[in-house]
């Protein structure tokens, strides 16, 4: 479980977050939505412990997230930053191993089987042994996200992914892979916070969404209680209609 109580953060003088406070339990999937500015990327950083807030503060699992010593943190967290760039020729399976950084304790031989593992969840095993600098944007994306899920992927029923745009890069089928994989972690006990613009694949994956205007929660609950017409059109300034269709569930369109 990982829960904010009361977090400001400014930066040039100017507020990035407001008094925010929610909680997101083990086993569920929470994607943080609002438009470009709106504090997602800081929020997730606030979460991780990479910025320390002006105010309030981050729980993990119920201890403020500085007190936990960076080693114990890198066994249950894993991050995924929104910029992630490897200008070295590591090949991606190098890439993915390095996830497994902290886990001295557990053998080279597990390590390598867990990566193995992960890349053949995200489909990368055919690309194991390319140049990350050859791959497409999208393909090394999932080699990042690989890493970060490497590095807790024994231990999901206490971990914590903070992901920052997972699916920016990637295709159409990609962002389904990636979405339901997601969605499987959580089940198996993993706390995911994802910040992801494509608004209907948060509503289809998520338990929980916290709905970001200029650095507030306009809005936090269940996808059907925040993926409100009036919600979405104060928190992106454009007007939209939220359908619900029976064989896809609740849909965000743009309003002609």
């Amino acid at each position: 479980m990982i829960e904010l109580r009361d977090v400001s953060v400014s930066a040039g003088g100017k507020a990035i977050l407001r008094d925010i406070s929610f909680a997101v339990e083990s086993g569920s999937a929470c994607a943080v939505l609002g438009a470009n500015g709106a504090g997602k990327s800081t929020l997730l950083s606030v979460m991780g412990g990479d910025i320390v807030p002006h105010g309030g503060k981050t729980l993990l699992d119920g201890r403020p997230v500085e007190d936990w010593s960076l080693a114990a943190r890198a066994h249950v967290m894993g991050m995924l930053h929104q910029d992630t760039t490897l200008d070295f020729p590591f090949d991606a399976a190098e890439v993915v191993l390095m996830g497994r950084t902290p886990h001295s304790d557990v053998s080279m031989r597990d390590n390598l089987a867990i990566c193995d593992d992960v890349m053949r969840a995200l489909e990368l095993s055919e690309l194991a042994g390319r140049d990350v600098t050859t791959l497409s944007g999208g393909e090394r994306q999932r080699v990042q996200i690989a890493r970060v899920l490497a590095q807790v992927w024994d231990r999901m029923g206490d971990a914590v992914l903070l992901l920052d745009e997972p699916t920016s890069a990637l295709d159409l089928r990609y962002q389904d892979l990636v979405a339901r994989l997601i969605r499987q972690l959580a089940d198996a006990g993993a706390t995911v916070v994802a910040a992801i613009h494509d608004l209907n694949l948060a509503v289809r994956n998520a338990d929980h969404i916290v709905l970001l205007y200029q650095g507030r929660v306009l809005a936090e609950g269940s996808p059907i209680e925040v993926m409100t017409e009036a919600n979405v059109g104060e928190a992106y300034g454009l007007p939209v209609s939220v359908v619900d269709i029976p064989e896809h569930g609740r849909l965000v369109l743009p309003r002609n």
